[in-house]
């Protein structure tokens, strides 16, 4: 019993070991002798659609679209679809008045809350592009970023393609240090992921770019579509 004990202890120790020290070290290092530097595309011909979930998120919604009406990717080539998760402040006010001005944006109200993974199956279904990027209210993209993702997915010949995601201000106190600790790791890691095998566990649902035939139909049970 005593040594069935002592291997049962040994592999719960070597498994923790594993997987927070040896694969995530040997995987960075590994990604430094494979790393691929990323081949700018001369032009970007492809459309895609911007799909945001959003429940009351008047305070941000605005300057999120913005963001991607201000950015570098051709205007011509954008839709930006946002599902209203029954937001019971002036988002759906908000929405409208853009949608007068900018004809790239479609709002929908869905009356009931269905949560976001409910919203993101119901837009997807919607989307007549080739790509199509999920994205949270309350990430605001760099100039840049449709760009880079389109451009890693075309050098690569990806399906997908996570945002690398940052925050723009910080507080120190409660865990706020730890969690930004953490993000940058983990960013690292699936960075390192990508480089060595191709793929990566899960993706940041903050921001990622998607071939809409390659996208799923997230589970009804399932409180997030980022893994």
């Amino acid at each position: 019993m005593t040594y069935w004990l002592n291997v049962a202890v040994i592999c719960i120790v070597y498994l923790i070991v594993h997987s927070y020290f040896i694969y995530p070290i040997s995987t960075v290092l590994f990604s430094k002798l494979l790393k691929r530097k990323i081949k700018p595309c001369e032009s970007i011909q492809e459309s895609l659609t911007v799909l945001i979930a959003a429940r009351n998120e008047a305070t941000v919604i605005e300057d999120k679209i913005l963001s991607i009406l201000n950015g570098n990717y051709p205007l011509s080539q954008i839709k930006i679809l946002v599902g209203s998760d029954a937001s019971t402040d002036e988002t759906d006010e908000i929405l409208s008045r853009m949608a007068q001005v900018w004809p790239q944006i479609r709002s929908i109200r869905f009356q009931k809350r269905l949560g976001k993974s409910a919203i993101m199956n119901a837009l997807a279904k919607e989307v007549e592009s080739e790509w199509m990027v999920s994205t949270d209210a309350n990430v605001l993209l760099h100039a840049d970023a449709l760009l880079e993702l389109m451009y890693t997915a075309q050098s690569e010949n990806a399906d997908l393609v996570g945002a690398h995601i940052q925050y723009q201000s910080l507080e120190f106190r409660g865990v706020a240090w730890e969690e930004d600790s953490y993000l940058k790791f983990e960013n690292a890691l699936k960075q390192a992921e990508s480089d060595v095998f191709g793929l990566v566990i899960g993706i940041e649902g903050g921001c990622y770019l998607i071939r809409t035939n390659a996208f799923p139909s997230i589970p009804e049970n399932a409180l997030v579509d980022d893994f």
